[in-house]
């Protein structure tokens, strides 16, 4: 009887190794489909893991090209200020309105994400209508990188639109269609109070 319990026991071990040995195995080889490691999920874009947003501010006049041109010679308006804008500021003038150059800068965070970005449009509305969009607008490696921002890209966007006489409102709407998940949805819509002078 004792030698029968004993290879019963050596039995049973031997059993339960092996049923360990294929549920670890089973485990292992069904992690290993949908378990990537650290460095693998890292490296994936996912679009829900990005910020687009605006340095607060809207540029009027100044030279077209890159992010430092802007600066010269235009003038800025930032949310919750108002501008007045003149003859001077405009390009040309049709009928009673003035058309002007605008310029705006938009942040991309994280960086490396901008390649696998699709397209987006920003739109500039004046009293809650349509004026101008940006079709298109699309990040890439070659935009310019952020200073005191980790990885983030920076791009200029310049437009022109016309502005009736008097006072209005101009909202800066980025992603306005809503074509990319950012992990802040809330930094997106720019007001500016303009005031358009002969």
């Amino acid at each position: 009887m004792k030698y029968f319990f004993d290879g019963l026991q050596n039995l049973n071990t031997k059993l339960v190794k092996k049923m360990l040995f294929s549920l670890f195995g089973l485990s292992a080889a069904s992690l290993s489909l949908f378990y990537l490691p650290a460095t693998a999920q890292n490296s994936r874009p996912l679009p829900n893991q990005v910020d687009i947003s605006c340095r607060p501010a809207l540029y009027f006049g100044g030279k077209l090209g890159n992010p430092k041109d802007m600066n010269q010679g235009s003038r800025y308006v930032v949310p919750g200020q108002k501008i007045i804008l003149t003859k001077a500021d405009s390009l040309l003038q049709s009928g009673d309105k003035y058309a002007f150059n605008i310029g705006y800068y938009v942040f991309l965070k994280p960086g490396q994400n901008a390649p696998s970005l699709p397209q987006f449009t920003n739109r500039l509305l004046l009293n809650n209508k349509e004026v101008v969009n940006q079709h298109g607008v699309k990040f890439s490696n070659d935009d310019s990188l952020v200073k005191g921002v980790n990885g983030g890209r920076i791009k200029v966007i310049h437009t022109q639109a016309y502005l009736p006489l008097g006072e209005s409102v101009l909202v800066l709407s980025l992603d306005d269609d809503k074509t990319i998940s950012e992990t802040d949805e809330n930094n997106n819509v720019y007001r500016f109070i303009v005031t358009v002078q002969p």
